[in-house]
């Protein structure tokens, strides 16, 4: 993940008027530094650790900053590009898009417009088998809880993680799990992986773990 990092940051220094202010190898991270340097874009991966980038989006936007999320992922499946959407993202693009695009789109998000192009042709679904529209909706901490879980931290640690006591994280956890009728965390952890939660290219340690902020410095 840092040499791919280091490949978009070559890419990005390269375009006129446009600068790398801060960079983030996990979600969580990756959010506070949003806040913290309000960039006029943020680079975003949709798989990530301590907090993907479906979440990852759906907390910048709902901060109120004026930053707008660009996705760039090797995750290009319909069902991924529509939460991506659905999170508020204002672009989408492949990581493996030449660089002139990847300009192009950073761009095009900053001034405002939408811009999804995927390199590799049109998205096609690709849901995890199993899943069902039934499925109960889980808060954002929830959610965030269920991401640590699956990626196989310990309650202490999710706890210390998120700022919790870690009786309140036990509590979250039980909710959780009467929430999605499981009763373990192997079952968690296919609900974590169906609903996008966690990838598993993303848990075996590929390098699709990523988050770049660029500023548009005219």
């Amino acid at each position: 993940m840092i040499m791919l990092r280091c490949l978009l940051r070559r890419h990005i220094v390269q375009f006129a008027d446009i600068e790398v202010v801060a960079e983030a190898g996990d979600g969580r991270t990756g959010v506070k530094l949003v806040l913290q340097h309000l960039p006029d874009v943020a680079l975003v991966d949709v798989a990530m650790p301590m907090l993907n980038g479906i979440d990852a989006a759906k907390q910048i936007k709902e901060s109120g900053v004026a930053t707008r999320v660009l996705f760039v992922s090797c995750h290009t499946a319909a069902d991924v590009v529509s939460l991506a959407i659905g999170a508020g993202g204002r672009g989408f693009v492949a990581k493996d898009c030449e660089p002139d695009q990847l300009e192009r789109a950073i761009r095009a998000v900053a001034d405002g417009a939408i811009y999804y192009s995927l390199c590799n042709g049109h998205a096609t679904t690709s849901r995890q088998p199993g899943f069902t529209s039934g499925t109960p909706e889980l808060s954002m901490r929830e959610r965030e809880v269920t991401q640590l879980l699956a990626e196989g931290l310990a309650d202490k640690q999710v706890a210390d993680e998120l700022g919790l006591e870690i009786t309140s994280a036990r509590s979250i956890r039980s909710r959780i799990y009467e929430k999605l009728k499981i009763h373990n965390l192997a079952e968690l952890t296919q609900y974590a992986i169906r609903e996008r939660l966690i990838f598993v290219a993303h848990m075996q340690g590929d390098d699709a773990t990523d988050i770049g902020f660029s500023q548009n410095s005219k």
